[in-house]
């Protein structure tokens, strides 16, 4: 960011690596604040900080629509103090700001698809935001284009009007494409090789992020014949980083976020609970996107991203959404003696394996 900030304002040619990156959108709105408000690594932090406070407020709403206050406060409180969050965005990556474009998208999506008064404008804001997400990170996209056809699809009254939501759909999710990208077949180029590089060509690299082994190795997915390890993926992608690392040369954030991330399980429990009141509790037509869309999410990330965390960021909120309802209603004692028996079952053959 800082070397691209030289090159705008002193004119120069813009050859450096931040330009050839994939996602340039976080590299290039890094050099606008460093030129606005000075090369300064606090800038971006500060920013950062900012994003996630806003990235609250609608946490607090989506939460407030479907479960009233009491439900929105302890929700927003937990996004607000859960160890992950604040590990994630003390640092300067583009996570932050990701998020809170993902949960603005979100939540304009629920108030489209709730319909009434304001929707042009919700959808307005909606189709921003897909755009403004794009250049940031573009092979998320799928996962709201997907969100937005099922559950339009489920409102329908018949199937004709399904295959006609869903045809809708796909319409908008090419003209989005367009509009963000310089053509549709460059988009579906580069998700295919996207797809690609991360089911055959990241082996490597996930297992140094790994430690050499660990869960992450053995529910890699490394071509399409491993499919049965999905649900072990999609599991793991909501736990991670677990086991805690307790090799004290390792890098100390990293080192400290895995021990705080216990804290988080603690309340996998009622993340339970609240997902099958969600499911099982009536009207789910109007509670799908909080369904579909974090559920979407992992078993994607799982599959194709295994190992890198910080792309969970653009649901993991709503399931602490789930965990606040989950709180209130209780989790019962054998649910939660299944819960932490699994985790410390997990815990103890894992950190054996590392050291057999």
């Amino acid at each position: 960011g800082a070397i691209m900030a030289i090159e705008i304002k002193e004119g120069l040619p813009r050859d450096s690596l931040g330009w050839k990156a994939k996602d340039t959108g976080y590299y290039v709105l890094t050099a606008v604040m460093y030129i606005v408000f000075g090369e300064n690594p606090l800038v971006p932090r500060f920013f950062n900080c900012l994003f996630a406070s806003m990235t609250l407020l609608y946490i607090f709403r989506m939460a407030f629509i479907y479960y009233g206050e009491r439900v929105a406060r302890l929700a927003t409180l937990l996004v607000a103090i859960f160890p992950w969050e604040t590990m994630i965005f003390i640092n300067h990556r583009k996570d932050a700001v990701i998020q809170l474009l993902a949960m603005m998208i979100l939540y304009r999506m629920i108030m489209v698809l709730r319909g009434g008064f304001g929707s042009v404008p919700n959808m307005a804001w909606m189709i921003a935001g897909l755009i403004a997400i794009e250049p940031l990170r573009g092979d998320m996209l799928p996962f709201f284009f997907a969100t937005f056809a099922i559950c339009y699809a489920f409102q329908q009254r018949n199937m004709a009007q399904a295959v006609v939501s869903l045809a809708i759909g796909g319409i908008a999710s090419i003209i989005v494409i367009l509009v963000a990208r310089e053509g549709f077949v460059t988009s579906v180029l580069d998700t295919t090789q996207t797809l690609q590089h991360h089911l055959e060509g990241s082996a490597s690299r996930i297992d140094r992020m790994a430690g050499g082994g660990g869960l992450v190795a053995f529910a890699r997915m490394d071509s399409i014949f491993d499919i049965y390890k999905l649900p072990l993926a999609t599991f793991l992608i909501t736990i991670l980083p677990f086991p805690p690392s307790i090799r004290f040369d390792h890098y100390l954030p990293s080192l400290i976020g895995s021990w705080a991330q216990l804290f988080t399980l603690a309340f996998y429990p009622h993340m339970i609970v609240g997902l099958r009141s969600l499911i099982l509790g009536g009207d789910l037509r109007n509670r799908l996107p909080i369904v579909v869309y974090p559920i979407l999410v992992f078993v994607l990330v799982g599959a194709t991203h295994l190992g890198l965390l910080r792309y969970r960021c653009i649901a993991y909120p709503l399931i602490m959404i789930w965990a606040a309802d989950g709180w209130y209603r209780g989790a019962s004692f054998p649910l939660k003696v299944g819960v932490y028996g699994l985790f410390a079952f997990l815990g103890l053959v894992v950190t054996a394996a590392r050291f057999t």
